[in-house]
C-alpha cells in the first residue's frame, strides 16, 4: 500500500511538471508576412496603408505593424486599406482568421471609428466573382480603450465553390475628421480537424515520461517479487 501511495505522489508531481511541456497543434498560417516585421510586403495598397515600426502588438522593438491614417475623411464610411489574397482554397472547409487591432487615443484622432478583420470569398480569383463575406468582432475606438484587441473568428465554413479569399483589415470612421488605426499578427488558416489543444511533448516531457514508465515498471517487478 505504501508503494502505491508513493507512486501516486510521484505521478501527481510528474504530471504537474509535464503540463508546461504540452503545446497546441495548429495549422500553418497561409498569410505572407503576417506580423509586419520589417515592411508590408504581400499586403495592401501603399496609397492607403503604410508600415509603422513604433507600434507592435507584442511590444517587440524588432517588429512593426500596418497603419492606416484617414485625413478629414468620413462620415460613416468604411474602407479596406489592408488586404492579401490567398488562393488554392476549397469550399465547405472551415477556416480560422483574424488579427490584432489598435485605435490609439492620441492627438492624431479627431473622431471615432471601428476596425475589423474580414474575409471576402471568391469562386475564381480575388476581385472576381464574390460569393460571400465574413467579419470578426468589431474593435471600437471607445470600447477598446486604446489597447490592442483581437478581431478573431474560428471555424468559419467557406461557401461552396470557394477557390480564393481576400483577407482584409476594415476601417470605419464615424464623423468627418482623422482616424488612425493599426493591424498586427494577422492569420488565416484551416481549422484543426480535432481539438486544437492536442498534447505534444517536448524533449523534457519525453524524458520525464520515460522516467515515469521506468518507475512504474520497477514497482510492478517489486510487487511480483514480494
Amino acid at each position: 500500500m505504501r508503494a502505491l501511495t508513493t507512486l501516486a505522489a510521484v505521478l501527481g508531481g510528474l504530471c504537474g511538471f509535464l503540463a508546461p511541456a504540452v503545446s497546441s497543434a495548429q495549422a500553418p498560417n497561409l498569410l505572407v508576412n503576417p506580423h509586419f516585421d520589417t515592411d508590408l510586403s504581400g499586403w495592401g495598397d501603399p496609397l492607403f496603408v503604410g508600415w509603422d515600426g513604433a507600434h507592435d502588438a507584442g511590444s517587440s522593438p524588432a517588429s512593426g505593424s500596418a497603419e492606416s491614417f484617414r485625413f478629414l475623411d468620413g462620415p460613416n464610411s468604411c474602407i479596406e486599406p489592408l488586404f492579401q489574397c490567398v488562393t488554392g482554397l476549397s469550399g465547405g472547409t472551415r477556416y480560422d482568421f483574424g488579427g490584432q487591432i489598435i485605435i490609439p487615443h492620441d492627438l492624431n484622432q479627431t473622431t471615432g471609428g471601428q476596425g475589423a478583420v474580414g474575409v471576402h470569398w471568391y469562386s475564381d480569383t480575388c476581385g472576381g466573382t464574390l460569393i460571400g463575406s465574413a467579419f470578426g468582432p468589431v474593435v471600437d475606438s471607445t470600447a477598446a480603450g486604446g489597447a490592442w484587441t483581437a478581431s478573431d473568428t474560428a471555424g468559419f465554413t467557406s461557401p461552396a465553390g470557394t477557390t480564393s479569399a481576400l483577407i482584409v483589415g476594415r476601417s470605419c470612421i464615424f464623423g468627418v475628421g482623422n482616424l488612425e488605426m493599426f493591424w498586427d499578427d494577422m492569420f488565416f488558416r484551416p481549422t484543426p480537424a480535432f481539438d486544437p489543444a492536442v498534447p505534444a511533448l517536448d524533449r523534457r516531457g519525453i524524458v520525464l515520461l520515460a522516467l515515469l514508465l521506468a518507475g512504474a515498471g520497477l514497482l510492478a517487478l517489486r510487487r511480483l517479487a514480494a
